[in-house]
């Protein structure tokens, strides 16, 4: 009723204020309050059903930069903040991304609002947290310490970027995959590793090159596969 359409036009206003935008009540047409009361709607549907934000399920390790660092934003993709936006938008990437024209009009909001004030400060202290505890106590976490007593969680993301994402580490990532697909060895179970585990390290490497550009195509994983069991386990082969 009327009362959500207030709650609409409220809404609405934040938004453009954290976009620097003037407020013009006369740009707040039918369908701008309808596309607002669309996702209050499903914020009220996702929070009746119980639907929990995802977490990260890729534990933090330097082999596994880039699925992890995919799993973070994705769980951040799934958590408003107080800006009622995705908290992916604290770290987005700088400038305006090419195909912005054909992105959602929430997702070209992301790219909108201004990295300042009160709620982006909340934000971003939200995003810091979530970053803390997940890289504490890992390889990590020298990368971002420095920004324990700010709490600035964008500025912890580029530092970790600017390591991570660097040709060296790149170059560390590929030639730790090699060395697993090129050195691990199956001998049997009695041995102490199950043949699953060896299995699942050897599509781990394999998926770690495709990650950083080096992609193997089946047959090939087949082949690192068969190369690391050894003879006496004939019953594999």
């Amino acid at each position: 009723g009327n009362v959500r359409k207030v709650k609409a036009f409220i809404r609405w206003c934040l938004a453009r204020t954290s976009m620097g935008m003037v407020l013009d009540s006369r740009e707040f047409t039918a369908a701008e309050m309808n596309r607002v009361l669309a996702q209050v709607t499903i914020e009220e549907d996702e929070k009746d059903a119980g639907i929990e934000p995802a977490e990260n399920t890729v534990k933090f390790r330097p082999a596994k930069w880039v699925a992890w660092k995919l799993g973070f934003q994705t769980a951040l993709r799934q958590i408003r903040g107080v800006n009622n936006l995705p908290l992916s938008y604290v770290i987005r990437d700088q400038g305006i991304p090419p195909n912005f024209m054909t992105l959602h009009p929430d997702e070209q909001r992301q790219y909108m609002v201004q990295l300042a004030g009160p709620q982006y400060s909340s934000d971003n202290k939200t995003v810091w947290s979530r970053l803390k505890m997940e890289l504490l106590e890992t390889e990590g976490w020298p990368w971002i310490k420095e920004c324990d007593r700010s709490m600035d969680g964008r500025a912890a993301w580029l530092a970790l970027c600017a390591h991570y994402d660097g040709p060296n580490q790149k170059e560390l990532r590929i030639a730790e995959a090699y060395a697993t697909l090129h050195n691990l060895v199956y001998k049997s179970e009695r041995h102490g590793m199950k043949f699953e585990k060896y299995v699942t390290k050897i599509k781990d490497a394999c998926q770690t090159l495709k990650d950083n550009g080096i992609n193997k195509n089946p047959s090939e994983e087949v082949d690192y596969l068969l190369a690391g069991i050894e003879q006496n386990a004939p019953e594999y082969l």
